[in-house]
């Protein structure tokens, strides 16, 4: 008799539907990172949550350095937010790491973007 109510496909019970896209949109904003030209999405979720830092050029480093060295000194670097905490004021990711040559060595990974190593030894 009478099993409890619901069951539903979803419909009215969650009604918060804006939070889904917005973690979609960050999840697939980090997985393609580094292209620059599909940059601009984000509308409305900027605010506090992806504000610039006080020094960019410092934290970039640090996020960059503490990927690459997860991957042992060389791997694929995606840094998430690049577009709304970094870019205005450093550019797109390569760009940004073609200005550090002291700090990051490019590497072409045929179409699938590329690589990036630490040049020389910890700085």
């Amino acid at each position: 008799s009478g099993g409890g109510g619901g069951g539903g496909k979803g419909k009215g019970a969650s009604r918060g539907g804006a939070a889904q896209p917005a973690a979609l949109a960050l999840t697939n904003g980090g997985a393609q990172g580094g292209k620059g030209k599909d940059g601009g999405g984000g509308g409305g979720r900027g605010g506090a949550a992806m504000q610039p830092p006080k020094d960019p050029v410092s934290d970039a480093i640090k996020e960059i350095k503490a990927q690459l060295w997860e991957q042992g000194g060389h791997g694929k670097v995606r840094v998430e937010g690049w577009q709304q905490r970094f870019a205005p004021s450093l550019g797109s990711l390569v760009e940004f790491l073609e200005t550090r040559p002291d700090k990051f060595t490019l590497h072409a990974a045929g179409r699938s973007g590329f690589t990036v190593s630490l040049t020389g030894g910890p700085q």
